[in-house]
């Protein structure tokens, strides 16, 4: 029988038989458990007997999926090994970002980083959430900036840059502009001008306004520089990260925080195994935010 897994299946199949708990292995996968259970389906299907004996207190490996996991995990190891031998003399380093890189402070560290090893190259690419954590998972990317909600559990390895959260840009004209503090309940009904699609701060957003029942009138979805311009014509109200809204302040608009916690923590995500030129670059991320300022 001929098959073609996809790697990806193939690494969360091994993770799975590991756990035997698909809301683990999908938290450390970093996808739904909805999708990893249609991955393992996918790979059951293909191979056409079931890997998992399912039932309403436990589950296990079958006979097949008992069988077939030390193969798996012989792929896994040697598909990491080969990643790792191809960056090993490269000396280049390659960074998956999210929208907005700087919320990340990571533009700052890597000019700090280039000035210091001015011989290792560095090239950033920016994908939405999605294709970062793919991308992340299938090990085509071995260094990544990430952020994740408030008490969210966070993967290891991982070095916290900070802490930030979601605010409010409201023009001056605005009848919520006096206000000291936003609730979202009074943003019920008002166009609104949020982040991208498929990016942390939206689906916090989501999250939020779903948990609350409110409904969300979009007005604009996209970056924040296209969201200014209907702010200047008084068209809506602006939420962005508080970071990032700060560097549009002007006489006409005003900053206003929200009383919901809408967080999240943000830094580096890496590989346990990464090369050379990219272990310099965490122990020099590393530093700069884990060791104490004075």
């Amino acid at each position: 029988m001929k098959t073609a897994m996809d790697l990806a299946y193939i690494r969360e199949f091994v993770a799975l038989a590991s756990s035997l708990s698909f809301s683990e292995t999908a938290e450390q996968m970093h996808i739904s458990q909805s999708a990893l259970s249609r991955h393992i389906q996918a790979l059951e299907k293909e191979l056409g007997e079931p890997l998992f004996i399912r039932s309403t207190r436990k589950m296990a490996l079958s006979d097949l999926g008992t069988r077939l996991l030390p193969f798996a995990e012989d792929i896994t190891k040697s598909a990491e090994q080969a990643e790792q031998l191809l960056s090993q003399d490269r000396n280049s380093i390659l960074i998956g970002t999210a929208h907005n890189p700087h919320l990340y402070l990571i533009t700052d560290s890597i000019i700090r980083f280039c000035s210091e090893y001015p011989d290792i190259h560095i090239r950033m690419i920016e994908k939405d959430l999605d294709e970062l954590q793919k991308d992340f998972l299938e090990h085509r990317l071995s260094l990544v900036t990430m952020g994740f909600r408030s008490g969210e559990k966070i993967p290891a390895p991982f070095i916290q840059a900070g802490i930030s959260r979601i605010a409010a840009l409201v023009p001056r004209q605005h009848f919520l502009a006096d206000r000291k503090v936003i609730s979202i309940h009074s943003l019920s009904g008002i166009p609104l001008i949020i982040p991208p699609e498929n990016s942390l701060l939206t689906e916090n957003l989501l999250d939020c306004f779903e948990r609350e029942g409110i409904s969300m009138r979009i007005i604009y979805q996209g970056s924040t520089q296209g969201g200014i311009r209907f702010l200047k014509f008084h068209m809506g109200i602006m939420l962005a990260d508080e970071k990032e809204a700060g560097q549009y302040l002007a006489d006409d608009l005003v900053l206003l925080p929200i009383a919901e916690d809408i967080s999240y923590v943000f830094g580096l995500e890496y590989q346990s195994r990464v090369s050379v030129p990219e272990q310099k670059f965490v122990s020099f991320i590393r530093h700069l935010f884990e060791t104490p300022r004075t």
